[in-house]
Protein backbone atom coordinates (compact mmCIF):
# COMPACT_ATOMS: atom_id res chain seq x y z
CA UNK A 1 0.00 0.00 0.00
CA UNK A 2 2.95 2.25 0.72
CA UNK A 3 4.35 1.94 -3.04
CA UNK A 4 0.80 2.17 -4.41
CA UNK A 5 0.75 5.51 -2.57
CA UNK A 6 3.68 7.05 -3.97
CA UNK A 7 2.67 5.75 -7.24
CA UNK A 8 -0.54 8.14 -6.66
CA UNK A 9 1.28 10.81 -5.65
CA UNK A 10 3.98 10.66 -8.67
CA UNK A 11 1.83 9.68 -11.26
CA UNK A 12 0.18 12.90 -12.57
CA UNK A 13 4.01 14.82 -12.54
CA UNK A 14 5.46 11.45 -14.08
CA UNK A 15 3.08 11.59 -16.82
CA UNK A 16 3.59 15.18 -17.82
CA UNK A 17 7.31 14.58 -18.05
CA UNK A 18 8.78 14.97 -21.07
CA UNK A 19 11.85 12.52 -21.03
CA UNK A 20 13.56 10.08 -18.48
CA UNK A 21 16.02 12.50 -16.88
CA UNK A 22 12.93 14.93 -16.06
CA UNK A 23 10.89 12.56 -14.38
CA UNK A 24 13.50 10.99 -12.11
CA UNK A 25 14.18 14.92 -11.26
CA UNK A 26 10.23 15.36 -10.30
CA UNK A 27 10.11 12.64 -8.71
CA UNK A 28 13.13 12.46 -6.40
CA UNK A 29 11.98 16.55 -5.62
CA UNK A 30 7.80 15.27 -4.74
CA UNK A 31 9.24 12.32 -2.56
CA UNK A 32 11.52 14.72 -0.76
CA UNK A 33 8.77 17.22 -0.22
CA UNK A 34 6.83 14.47 1.26
CA UNK A 35 9.04 13.48 3.87
CA UNK A 36 6.45 12.91 6.63
CA UNK A 37 5.59 8.98 6.71
CA UNK A 38 2.16 10.15 8.21
CA UNK A 39 1.21 11.28 5.04
CA UNK A 40 1.85 8.74 2.98
CA UNK A 41 0.05 6.57 5.28
CA UNK A 42 -3.14 8.84 4.75
CA UNK A 43 -2.73 8.18 1.33
CA UNK A 44 -2.20 4.17 1.66
CA UNK A 45 -5.60 4.32 3.92
CA UNK A 46 -7.85 6.50 2.65
CA UNK A 47 -6.95 7.05 -1.05
CA UNK A 48 -5.41 4.52 -2.79
CA UNK A 49 -7.89 1.41 -3.72
CA UNK A 50 -6.41 -2.03 -4.24
CA UNK A 51 -4.70 -2.03 -7.57
CA UNK A 52 -6.09 -4.65 -9.51
CA UNK A 53 -4.51 -6.87 -12.23
CA UNK A 54 -6.02 -5.29 -15.43
CA UNK A 55 -4.97 -1.83 -14.07
CA UNK A 56 -1.57 -3.51 -12.85
CA UNK A 57 -1.05 -5.13 -16.45
CA UNK A 58 -1.93 -1.57 -18.18
CA UNK A 59 0.39 0.51 -15.86
CA UNK A 60 3.12 -1.35 -16.74
CA UNK A 61 2.56 -1.37 -20.62
CA UNK A 62 2.26 1.86 -20.31
CA UNK A 63 6.27 2.21 -18.52
CA UNK A 64 7.32 0.06 -21.09
CA UNK A 65 5.87 2.20 -24.09
CA UNK A 66 7.31 4.87 -22.11
CA UNK A 67 10.74 3.39 -22.05
CA UNK A 68 10.55 2.38 -25.18
CA UNK A 69 10.05 5.78 -26.72
CA UNK A 70 12.96 7.09 -24.40
CA UNK A 71 15.48 4.86 -25.42
CA UNK A 72 14.81 5.53 -28.93
CA UNK A 73 15.17 9.23 -28.32
CA UNK A 74 18.44 8.93 -26.93
CA UNK A 75 19.55 6.39 -29.84
CA UNK A 76 18.27 8.72 -32.66
CA UNK A 77 20.12 11.56 -30.41
CA UNK A 78 23.45 9.62 -30.53
CA UNK A 79 23.22 8.91 -33.82
CA UNK A 80 22.89 12.92 -34.63
CA UNK A 81 25.98 13.20 -32.77
CA UNK A 82 27.60 11.10 -34.27
CA UNK A 83 26.58 12.23 -37.72
CA UNK A 84 27.57 15.63 -36.92
CA UNK A 85 31.46 14.31 -35.75
CA UNK A 86 31.76 12.69 -38.95
CA UNK A 87 30.75 15.20 -41.06
CA UNK A 88 32.59 17.71 -40.02
CA UNK A 89 30.14 20.20 -38.81
CA UNK A 90 29.22 21.76 -35.92
CA UNK A 91 25.79 21.01 -34.02
CA UNK A 92 24.48 24.31 -35.16
CA UNK A 93 25.72 23.62 -38.80
CA UNK A 94 23.27 20.74 -38.67
CA UNK A 95 20.84 22.89 -36.37
CA UNK A 96 21.29 25.49 -39.52
CA UNK A 97 20.84 21.95 -42.44
CA UNK A 98 17.82 20.87 -40.95
CA UNK A 99 16.26 24.74 -41.16
CA UNK A 100 16.97 24.73 -44.73
CA UNK A 101 15.38 21.27 -44.80
CA UNK A 102 12.25 22.45 -43.83
CA UNK A 103 12.78 20.80 -40.32
CA UNK A 104 11.71 22.11 -37.08
CA UNK A 105 13.66 24.90 -35.67
CA UNK A 106 15.73 24.25 -32.71
CA UNK A 107 19.05 25.10 -30.82
CA UNK A 108 19.44 21.73 -29.78
CA UNK A 109 19.91 18.54 -32.35
CA UNK A 110 16.30 17.10 -32.43
CA UNK A 111 16.00 13.40 -32.95
CA UNK A 112 13.24 14.07 -35.23
CA UNK A 113 15.50 15.77 -37.97
CA UNK A 114 16.42 11.87 -38.82
CA UNK A 115 12.80 11.55 -40.59
CA UNK A 116 13.61 14.21 -42.82
CA UNK A 117 13.52 13.36 -46.44
CA UNK A 118 15.29 15.45 -49.32
CA UNK A 119 14.03 15.64 -52.51
CA UNK A 120 15.95 17.05 -55.67
CA UNK A 121 14.35 20.15 -55.91
CA UNK A 122 15.31 20.76 -51.95
CA UNK A 123 18.44 19.70 -52.60
CA UNK A 124 18.99 22.65 -55.06
CA UNK A 125 17.90 25.24 -53.27
CA UNK A 126 20.08 23.71 -49.94
CA UNK A 127 23.30 24.14 -52.39
CA UNK A 128 22.20 27.64 -53.60
CA UNK A 129 22.04 28.61 -49.91
CA UNK A 130 25.42 26.99 -48.91
CA UNK A 131 27.14 28.49 -51.92
CA UNK A 132 25.15 31.01 -53.57
CA UNK A 133 27.90 31.54 -56.60
CA UNK A 134 26.93 28.10 -57.64
CA UNK A 135 24.23 27.59 -61.12
CA UNK A 136 21.84 25.19 -59.51
CA UNK A 137 21.24 23.92 -63.17
CA UNK A 138 24.43 22.22 -63.53
CA UNK A 139 24.69 18.85 -64.39
CA UNK A 140 27.02 18.86 -61.80
CA UNK A 141 24.63 19.47 -59.04
CA UNK A 142 22.83 16.23 -60.52
CA UNK A 143 25.52 13.77 -60.48
CA UNK A 144 26.57 15.34 -56.64
CA UNK A 145 22.94 13.83 -55.69
CA UNK A 146 23.34 10.39 -57.61
CA UNK A 147 26.76 10.21 -55.87
CA UNK A 148 25.23 11.01 -52.67
CA UNK A 149 22.38 8.79 -53.30
CA UNK A 150 24.87 6.11 -53.75
CA UNK A 151 25.08 3.19 -50.99
CA UNK A 152 27.28 3.75 -48.38
CA UNK A 153 30.28 1.20 -48.44
CA UNK A 154 32.42 2.92 -44.89
CA UNK A 155 33.77 -0.84 -44.37
CA UNK A 156 34.87 -1.57 -48.05
CA UNK A 157 37.55 -4.30 -48.58
CA UNK A 158 41.31 -2.84 -49.71
CA UNK A 159 41.72 -2.83 -52.98
CA UNK A 160 44.26 -3.67 -55.26
CA UNK A 161 47.42 -1.59 -55.78
CA UNK A 162 46.84 -0.28 -58.56
CA UNK A 163 44.46 1.74 -56.47
CA UNK A 164 46.04 1.91 -52.96
CA UNK A 165 46.89 5.72 -53.50
CA UNK A 166 42.97 6.35 -53.28
CA UNK A 167 41.96 3.77 -50.69
CA UNK A 168 44.56 4.73 -48.26
CA UNK A 169 42.99 8.10 -48.21
CA UNK A 170 39.54 6.79 -46.73
CA UNK A 171 38.85 8.06 -43.10
CA UNK A 172 39.40 4.80 -40.35
CA UNK A 173 35.98 6.05 -38.93
CA UNK A 174 33.79 2.94 -37.63
CA UNK A 175 30.35 5.32 -38.43
CA UNK A 176 28.47 3.68 -41.13
CA UNK A 177 26.74 6.57 -42.63
CA UNK A 178 29.80 8.17 -43.86
CA UNK A 179 29.88 8.34 -47.84
CA UNK A 180 31.97 5.93 -49.50
CA UNK A 181 33.37 5.82 -53.25
CA UNK A 182 30.92 3.26 -54.93
CA UNK A 183 33.04 -0.64 -55.07
CA UNK A 184 35.84 -0.45 -57.91
CA UNK A 185 36.35 -2.89 -60.59
CA UNK A 186 39.12 -3.28 -63.10
CA UNK A 187 38.89 -1.20 -65.96
CA UNK A 188 37.79 -2.76 -69.21
CA UNK A 189 39.08 -2.57 -72.27
CA UNK A 190 36.46 -1.41 -75.00
CA UNK A 191 37.27 2.19 -73.74
CA UNK A 192 40.24 2.25 -76.19
CA UNK A 193 38.11 3.79 -78.91
CA UNK A 194 38.04 6.65 -76.84
CA UNK A 195 41.50 7.44 -76.96
CA UNK A 196 41.74 6.92 -80.89
CA UNK A 197 39.11 9.13 -81.55
CA UNK A 198 40.08 11.51 -79.12
CA UNK A 199 43.98 11.26 -80.39
CA UNK A 200 43.00 13.49 -83.53
CA UNK A 201 42.98 17.18 -83.25
CA UNK A 202 39.32 18.95 -84.52
CA UNK A 203 40.44 20.94 -87.75
CA UNK A 204 37.58 23.65 -88.24
CA UNK A 205 34.76 24.70 -86.54
CA UNK A 206 32.57 22.08 -87.93
CA UNK A 207 34.60 19.43 -86.17
CA UNK A 208 34.58 21.19 -82.78
CA UNK A 209 30.63 21.36 -83.26
CA UNK A 210 30.53 17.82 -83.83
CA UNK A 211 32.78 17.44 -80.51
CA UNK A 212 30.40 19.36 -78.99
CA UNK A 213 26.89 17.56 -80.04
CA UNK A 214 28.80 14.19 -78.89
CA UNK A 215 29.51 15.58 -75.57
CA UNK A 216 26.30 16.88 -74.86
CA UNK A 217 25.06 13.88 -75.59
CA UNK A 218 27.35 12.13 -73.32
CA UNK A 219 25.99 14.03 -70.47
CA UNK A 220 22.43 13.23 -70.71
CA UNK A 221 22.78 10.69 -68.43
CA UNK A 222 23.77 12.77 -65.68
CA UNK A 223 20.72 15.53 -66.21
CA UNK A 224 17.87 12.60 -65.20
CA UNK A 225 17.54 13.44 -61.46
CA UNK A 226 14.26 10.89 -60.57
CA UNK A 227 11.46 12.85 -59.41
CA UNK A 228 10.98 9.56 -56.51
CA UNK A 229 14.33 9.71 -55.41
CA UNK A 230 15.06 11.16 -51.81
CA UNK A 231 17.83 11.75 -49.74
CA UNK A 232 17.45 10.77 -46.17
CA UNK A 233 19.07 13.50 -43.47
CA UNK A 234 22.02 11.36 -42.76
CA UNK A 235 23.16 11.07 -46.18
CA UNK A 236 22.88 14.81 -46.52
CA UNK A 237 24.75 15.80 -44.22
CA UNK A 238 27.32 13.11 -44.74
CA UNK A 239 27.35 13.65 -47.97
CA UNK A 240 27.83 17.90 -47.49
CA UNK A 241 30.54 17.15 -44.72
CA UNK A 242 32.49 15.47 -47.97
CA UNK A 243 31.78 17.79 -50.06
CA UNK A 244 33.00 21.21 -47.69
CA UNK A 245 34.53 19.78 -44.61
CA UNK A 246 36.81 16.79 -45.85
CA UNK A 247 40.38 16.63 -46.29
CA UNK A 248 41.90 17.36 -49.61
CA UNK A 249 42.57 13.67 -49.99
CA UNK A 250 38.33 12.73 -49.54
CA UNK A 251 37.49 15.45 -51.99
CA UNK A 252 39.72 14.24 -54.34
CA UNK A 253 38.02 10.80 -53.61
CA UNK A 254 34.92 12.30 -53.97
CA UNK A 255 35.71 14.08 -57.43
CA UNK A 256 36.73 10.44 -59.03
CA UNK A 257 33.42 9.41 -58.08
CA UNK A 258 31.74 12.51 -59.45
CA UNK A 259 33.84 11.71 -62.50
CA UNK A 260 33.06 8.13 -62.99
CA UNK A 261 29.72 8.45 -63.87
CA UNK A 262 29.30 4.95 -65.29
CA UNK A 263 30.38 3.20 -61.94
CA UNK A 264 33.10 1.41 -63.18
CA UNK A 265 36.25 1.89 -60.98
CA UNK A 266 37.67 4.36 -64.14
CA UNK A 267 36.78 7.64 -65.68
CA UNK A 268 36.52 7.28 -69.92
CA UNK A 269 37.23 10.51 -71.82
CA UNK A 270 33.79 11.29 -72.49
CA UNK A 271 32.73 11.34 -69.32
CA UNK A 272 35.96 13.37 -68.53
CA UNK A 273 35.03 16.07 -70.70
CA UNK A 274 31.25 15.62 -69.86
CA UNK A 275 32.11 16.48 -66.39
CA UNK A 276 34.34 19.31 -67.33
CA UNK A 277 31.96 21.23 -69.04
CA UNK A 278 29.24 20.62 -65.93
CA UNK A 279 31.72 21.96 -63.35
CA UNK A 280 32.29 25.01 -65.73
CA UNK A 281 28.52 25.23 -66.08
CA UNK A 282 28.03 25.09 -62.45
CA UNK A 283 30.11 28.83 -62.07
CA UNK A 284 28.70 29.83 -65.27
CA UNK A 285 26.27 33.02 -64.73
CA UNK A 286 24.81 32.47 -68.37
CA UNK A 287 23.00 30.14 -67.63
CA UNK A 288 20.33 30.90 -64.85
CA UNK A 289 17.10 28.80 -65.37
CA UNK A 290 14.29 29.60 -67.33
CA UNK A 291 11.52 27.32 -67.54
CA UNK A 292 11.37 27.66 -71.88
CA UNK A 293 14.55 26.01 -71.67
CA UNK A 294 15.37 22.41 -70.72
CA UNK A 295 18.26 21.26 -68.89
CA UNK A 296 19.26 19.29 -71.64
CA UNK A 297 19.33 22.39 -73.90
CA UNK A 298 20.83 23.88 -70.80
CA UNK A 299 23.73 21.58 -70.54
CA UNK A 300 24.33 21.86 -73.95
CA UNK A 301 24.69 25.33 -74.23
CA UNK A 302 27.46 24.64 -71.50
CA UNK A 303 29.29 22.00 -73.66
CA UNK A 304 29.17 23.95 -76.64
CA UNK A 305 30.84 26.75 -75.39
CA UNK A 306 33.64 25.53 -73.91
CA UNK A 307 33.89 21.87 -75.86
CA UNK A 308 36.96 22.68 -77.62
CA UNK A 309 39.50 23.37 -74.55
CA UNK A 310 37.23 20.69 -71.98
CA UNK A 311 38.47 18.25 -75.19
CA UNK A 312 41.95 19.94 -75.93
CA UNK A 313 42.54 19.22 -72.03
CA UNK A 314 41.28 15.75 -71.63
CA UNK A 315 42.86 14.71 -74.58
CA UNK A 316 46.39 16.18 -73.16
CA UNK A 317 45.81 14.43 -69.65
CA UNK A 318 44.83 10.81 -71.45
CA UNK A 319 48.16 11.25 -73.93
CA UNK A 320 50.26 11.71 -70.31
CA UNK A 321 48.28 9.32 -67.84
CA UNK A 322 47.04 6.77 -70.12
CA UNK A 323 49.80 4.82 -70.85
CA UNK A 324 48.16 1.52 -71.47
CA UNK A 325 46.15 3.39 -73.91
CA UNK A 326 42.99 1.86 -72.81
CA UNK A 327 40.77 4.80 -72.96
CA UNK A 328 39.96 5.05 -68.86
CA UNK A 329 41.81 6.64 -65.97
CA UNK A 330 41.66 4.52 -62.98
CA UNK A 331 41.41 6.18 -59.38
CA UNK A 332 45.12 6.48 -58.76
CA UNK A 333 45.97 8.28 -62.08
Amino acid sequence: QIALACMHVLEAPLLEADDMGAALAVAKERLRTISDSEVLLDYALHHVSPIGDAQLSARRARSRSFLAAESARQEALRELQRLARSSGFASADVALLARLCGGPPSRELDPSWLAIEVDFARFQAILVALVPSWNQHSPFVTRLFDVFLSPLNATAKPRKASESRISSTRSTRSSAIEPAAPPMQPPTANGSKHVADGAETSAGSANEGHAARASAAAATPILEAHATSSLSFSRLVSGLGWLLRATSARRAELCFCCFDRQDRGAVSLSDFVAMLCAMYALHDTQLEHSPARTDQQRAADALTHISYEANKFARMMFDLWDEDKMGELPPAK
